[in-house]
């Protein structure tokens, strides 16, 4: 333990616990006691300061969390709504003309609207029905079927009951079919109301393609 007396000095102070500072008090000069007196309302005057410091971050914190609150608040009353959108535009989309009569696509009209675009949707694609296995009509003029397309269980393609190439498979949570066959890249997209997939990619083509029939001769 340190000795205290007359001639020690504020640094000798600050140093000792306060059993030691507590027993040797006494023998201190005036004017180290004054010191170290005003040493300490400096120390107490920063520990403030810094208390008011961590309120002001503390508060300031609390301020952003709440934006933060409100502001997700918000954006989910905005995706609420625009969901209960989407169900009420599924309802009433502008859905394509009917598909042709697959015995007399040849001898449509080219002037048809319903061979010149594809149909216009305000919501998303249907899903497409069951693929695997499927057999579909492919008409890359939108009207005149040339072959089909079977979409192989093992991800591959037949064309025109050939032999197995490419692959295909569904994205988007079934609604958009990507496929690769005969050297090109296509998505195609189904519309539940005509039973007809059109294509997306590559865009500025008008083909279809149609779930094959019996009576659809190819």
């Amino acid at each position: 333990m340190s000795e205290l007396s007359f001639f020690s000095t504020l640094q000798d102070i600050i140093t000792l616990s306060d059993v030691e500072l507590r027993n040797g008090i006494g023998s201190l000069s005036p004017h180290v006691v004054t010191e170290y007196v005003f040493y300490l309302r400096r120390e107490l005057a920063k520990a403030q300061d810094d208390r008011a410091v961590v309120s002001r971050e503390n508060e300031r914190l609390q301020g952003i969390t709440d934006e933060y609150r409100r502001e997700n608040e918000r954006l989910q009353s905005i995706i609420e709504k625009q969901q209960q959108s989407s169900h009420d535009l599924r309802l009433s989309r502008v859905s394509p003309s009917a598909p042709p009569d697959e015995n007399n696509a040849a001898n449509s009209s080219t002037s048809d609207p319903r061979f010149n675009s594809r149909p216009v949707y305000t919501v998303l694609p249907d899903s497409f029905p069951n693929v695997p296995g499927s057999i579909w009509v492919w008409a890359p003029d939108g009207r005149r079927p040339i072959g089909t397309i079977e979409f192989v269980q093992d991800g591959t393609v037949r064309w025109c009951h050939g032999a197995p190439h490419g692959y295909w498979k569904l994205k988007e949570g079934g609604r958009l079919l990507e496929t690769y066959f005969n050297g090109t890249f296509h998505e195609i997209e189904y519309a539940a109301d005509s039973k007809q997939a059109y294509l997306r990619t590559p865009r500025g083509h008008s083909a279809r393609m149609w779930v094959k029939s019996k009576r659809t001769a190819i």
